[in-house]
């Protein structure tokens, strides 16, 4: 399940995320533009909103912008914190990690500790925050009470369906409420674009 705002969001979806126009803009392994490429200290460039100009855009340009730029960050590898359970332990520990989607956007990588798992977007069962229509029953207990208030809202909780059919969670700090907002919509979209069209395993 996603959130209604990532709901709402959807309508021109297939215009922002259309994998073969996205990356056909931006030539090179990461898939980014000259334009849009690192500058010297490593940060990506985006796109500004500002002047005259961003003040007669339609809300769904502006959230076209703040998304697309974002995949365009996360092509190359965005920095978060990966939340999960100490072993042996009831306790929570943090560890440095690392997201990207895939070239084509169909999947999303998660490098922590060395080692790497690839999540399908198709895979993808959804996506809670404290924001979520029963995001609280979603995170669980443990996460509630484990974190600090300013942390539960930069929480992304990502529930997908591993290869043998079990449900996992991936329970991710991105680095501001609004990055973590963007990251909800991004997995929205190209969760329903992945499943697109897929036939229903248990239809005849």
């Amino acid at each position: 399940m996603f959130c209604a705002c990532c709901q709402a969001a959807d309508e021109g979806a297939e215009r922002v995320f259309e994998a073969s126009e996205l990356f056909s803009k931006f030539p090179g392994r990461s898939g980014v533009s000259r334009e849009d490429a690192p500058d010297a200290a490593g940060t990506p460039r985006v796109v500004e909103d500002v002047g005259e100009a961003a003040s007669v855009r339609s809300p769904r340009d502006v959230l076209h912008e703040r998304v697309l730029n974002f995949v365009r960050q996360a092509a190359q590898g965005r920095g978060v914190e990966l939340v999960r359970a100490k072993r042996g332990s009831a306790e929570l520990e943090r560890a440095e990690a690392m997201v990207a989607f895939s070239r084509d956007l169909r999947s999303l990588r998660l490098t922590v500790d060395g080692r790497s798992i690839d999540v399908p977007m198709s895979a993808v069962q959804g996506a809670h925050t404290t924001d979520s229509s029963g995001g609280s029953a979603a995170l669980g207990r443990r996460l509630l009470e484990g974190l600090p208030e300013p942390d539960l809202q930069r929480l992304i909780v990502i529930k997908y369906k591993a290869p043998g059919g079990e449900v996992m969670s991936m329970n991710l700090l991105e680095l501001t409420p609004y990055s973590r907002d963007d990251f909800l919509k991004c997995l929205y979209i190209l969760a329903k674009r992945a499943t697109a069209g897929t036939p229903d395993p248990k239809s005849p």
